[in-house]
C-alpha cells in the first residue's frame, strides 16, 4: 500500500520506531510489541475512509492483527486521506470513539512569534540529568495514568537513542537552568519532523512553547541540514495558532479514530 499522506508517511519514518509495519494491500498493520499502550504505535492504517460497512470489519481486523498482543486495551484506526475526507465515521462516534482531526503543517522559514520569551534557552538535551528532567516534563500532564506514563517513558528512551545516533535531537527549553518544556525533531531526507511539543503545566502562559518551537526550528535548519520542517496538530487546539505565528502553514489533513 502506497501512503499518500505526508503526515502518516513521516510518522512511519520515525527512526526510533522498533516495531513492524505489515502491508496487507488495502491497509497497513503497525505494531509496537514492547510499547502496547502506545495507541499510535499499534493501529491499522487504511487506504480509504470508512464506509457504512466498515465499523465491524475494521474492529474485527484490529483484533485479528493487533488485539492479541499483550496489554492492548485500545483500538486505533487511521485512513490515508490528505484532503480530509471523513467517510462514514458516525458508527464509531456513536460508539464513543475519539476523532483525531489534525492538520499537517510545514514551513521552510520561521519567524519570531509574538510573546517570544527571551529568557527561554533552548538547546539539545545531553546529560543524564537533562534526560531525566525531559522525561519528567514530557509525562507531567498524566502522572496518575500508569499506562500513559509507561508509554511516554519508553518513547523518551527511543528519543535518547535517536539523539545518540544523530538521527534527530530532543530539545529542552530551560528557564533559569530548569527544563520547563521540550520537543523532538527527527530528520527524514531533508525534512525535520517535530514531535511531542510539551510545556510543563507550571510554566504555561509564559511564552515557553512558542519560544521553544521557534528556537528549536532555527537550530534544526541551521545544524541538521533540513530544508523543511513538518508537524501535525489538532485542528481544534490553541497550539495550531501558535505554530502559524511561527510560520507554519497547513498543507493537508491527517485523520484517525481511537477508543478513549
Amino acid at each position: 500500500m502506497f501512503v499518500k499522506s505526508l503526515g502518516y508517511r513521516m510518522d512511519l519514518s520515525f527512526p526510533g520506531f522498533k516495531g513492524e509495519v505489515i502491508d496487507r494491500g488495502d491497509y497497513l498493520v503497525i505494531r509496537t510489541p514492547d510499547n502496547p499502550s502506545y495507541y499510535w504505535g499499534n493501529y491499522l492504517l487504511f487506504d480509504a475512509p470508512p464506509t457504512p460497512s466498515d465499523f465491524d470489519r475494521w474492529r474485527d481486523l484490529f483484533y485479528k492483527e493487533i488485539g492479541k498482543q499483550p496489554n492492548i486495551t485500545h483500538e486505533a484506526f487511521g485512513w490515508d486521506s490528505p484532503s480530509g475526507e471523513m467517510g462514514h465515521i458516525e458508527p464509531f462516534l456513536e460508539a464513543g470513539y475519539n476523532l483525531n482531526n489534525c492538520s499537517v503543517l510545514t514551513t521552510s522559514r520561521v519567524g519570531l512569534p509574538p510573546y517570544f520569551n527571551p529568557d527561554v534557552v533552548v538547546r539539545p538535551v545531553e546529560t543524564d540529568e537533562e534526560w531525566e528532567m525531559a522525561g519528567i516534563c514530557a509525562s507531567c500532564y498524566a502522572t496518575r495514568v500508569t499506562a500513559v506514563n509507561d508509554r511516554i517513558r519508553k518513547h523518551m528512551i527511543a528519543w535518547r537513542a535517536v539523539s545518540l545516533c544523530d538521527a534527530g535531537k530532543w530539545y529542552g527549553a530551560f528557564l533559569k537552568g530548569v527544563l520547563v518544556g521540550g520537543l523532538g525533531i527527527y530528520t527524514v531526507d531533508e525534512t525535520g519532523v517535530i514531535d511531542n511539543v510539551v510545556t510543563h503545566p507550571d510554566f504555561r502562559e509564559k511564552g515557553v512553547g512558542r519560544s521553544l518551537v521557534y528556537l528549536a526550528s532555527l537550530h534544526a535548519i541551521e545544524t541538521l541540514g533540513v530544508k523543511k520542517l513538518l508537524l501535525s496538530t489538532d485542528n481544534g487546539s490553541a497550539a495550531k495558532r501558535m505554530y502559524e505565528q511561527v510560520g507554519f502553514r497547513t498543507v493537508e489533513q491527517q485523520l484517525g479514530i481511537d477508543t478513549a
